[in-house]
């Protein structure tokens, strides 16, 4: 779904990544990671709204 080109169904998978991060972060950033590289910024940008300082950077420096 991160691909599909609606900016609606980009923005509910980047919130999906930024609600399940909070209780599970290790496992959200291990996911981002391997698949983020492909996914557009504004989905990448969701996820990372609640993420460390660190961890944020890692995730946006992917967005293509």
């Amino acid at each position: 779904m991160a691909n599909d080109p609606e900016d609606l169904v980009q923005k509910g998978a980047g919130w999906l990544l930024k609600v399940a991060y909070t209780p599970r972060p290790q496992e959200v950033v291990e996911f981002l990671q391997e698949y983020g590289k492909h996914w557009p910024r504004l989905v990448l940008r969701y996820a990372a709204e609640k993420m460390t300082p660190d961890d944020r950077s890692a995730i946006l420096s992917y967005s293509v």
